[in-house]
């Protein structure tokens, strides 16, 4: 039995060798059906067509209309030129300072007051010394009524001699002014400068609200007509920047100043300063300079203009070409040439003159 029946399960009629056919033609065709898929995916991939590789030697730009300036950021240093003009002659607590840095100053100003006590500036070449009053002579009597009479408070000649006239008019004087009115100008309330009117201020270094005075520490000083504006800068960076460039300077409350580099000054360690000046040596800061404090002064920033703007046609720099017979030209897409003058260039742009706008071109620029 056990021979007969493993002769029929292994016949090519058996139902096992049947099974196993068909489980072998099933397996075949998932095999060719997954081949199949893999031929389509490859296909797809092999036979979609390659895009065209454009030629990435140069792009097209257009000519455009547009503006071209060149300018490098800086900052300007503007200070002010003190000199000694009067030492305080007064002792006692400052109690208070009227003059504010940079202004112009007229004769009769008061320019700070001790122990409550004002401090009043006028013109005269001898300095103050004394206390004036009834019965003295001297060039400085002469000062004090040359004084008076020019405001208005003194008839007559300023002849140095202090009679009742005078007394009178100081009497005058001092209450219009609304300074204690005795008659008698103490000693320390009236300082004279050699000029006024003229840009005084206080000696910060010593009359200062609460400071203690005693007497012969500097107390005014002349400031010059404009503060100074120079420029800090390395020396490698000086080089870049020519001499008479335009220079915009933004003030302290907003407007722009106008200067020029007009000399430069060698400094120390590979340090240079470019010395400015104002349109036709007027002051760089016209009615504007008492917002510049004295001491250190302040940095403001601005900018040197080393190219002008220009207006009108614009294309990137690397678009033009110059020739060897120092022609400069465009070259469009075809290869043709466009001769152009070239007016300004900066910041990888160029101004030029010649040809239409929309114009397409080679940049960077090249004949084929």
């Amino acid at each position: 039995m056990t021979p007969n029946h493993e002769r029929e399960e292994s016949g090519a009629g058996s139902p096992r060798r049947r099974a196993r056919s068909i489980a072998l033609s099933a397996g075949a065709g998932v095999l060719l059906i997954v081949a199949g898929a893999a031929l389509g995916w490859a296909g797809a991939k092999v036979f979609v067509p390659t895009p065209a590789v454009e030629d990435a030697s140069y792009t097209l730009v257009t000519v455009e209309e547009g503006s071209v300036s060149g300018h490098v950021a800086v900052n300007t240093r503007a200070q002010w030129a003190e000199h000694p003009a009067a030492r305080n002659l007064m002792s006692g607590t400052v109690t208070s300072v009227s003059a504010s840095a940079g202004q112009e100053i007229t004769a009769g100003t008061v320019m700070y007051a001790v122990d409550l006590r004002p401090v009043v500036v006028m013109k005269g070449t001898t300095p103050a010394f004394r206390t004036m009053q009834s019965g003295d002579r001297g060039t400085d009597v002469a000062q004090l009524q040359t004084f008076l009479i020019e405001a208005g408070f003194l008839d007559g000649e300023a002849d140095g001699v202090w009679a009742w006239a005078t007394t009178a008019a100081v009497r005058e004087w001092q209450s219009a002014a609304k300074l204690p009115i005795d008659g008698v100008a103490d000693l320390g309330e009236v300082l004279f400068v050699a000029e006024l009117p003229a840009r005084l201020t206080v000696d910060a270094s010593t009359i200062a609200p609460g400071a203690m005075v005693a007497g012969g520490e500097a107390g005014l000083v002349r400031l010059d007509a404009a503060p100074a504006f120079t420029i800090p800068v390395s020396d490698t960076q000086a080089a870049t920047l020519p001499d008479d460039a335009r220079v915009e300077i933004t003030a302290p409350d907003g407007e722009t100043w106008t200067a020029k580099i007009s000399s430069r000054t060698a400094l120390a360690d590979g340090q240079v300063d470019l010395v400015l000046a104002g349109e036709e040596d007027a002051p760089i800061c016209g009615d504007g300079c008492a917002q510049i404090p004295t001491g250190e002064g302040l940095l403001l920033v601005s900018r040197v203009i080393t190219v002008e703007q220009t207006d009108g046609l614009v294309v990137p720099s690397s678009a033009v070409l110059t020739l060897p017979d120092g022609q400069t030209v465009l070259v469009d897409a075809e290869g043709t040439q466009h001769p152009v003058t070239v007016l300004s260039g900066a910041r990888g742009l160029t101004a030029i003159d010649g040809v239409e706008p929309g114009l397409q071109v080679r940049a960077p620029a090249e004949i084929p």
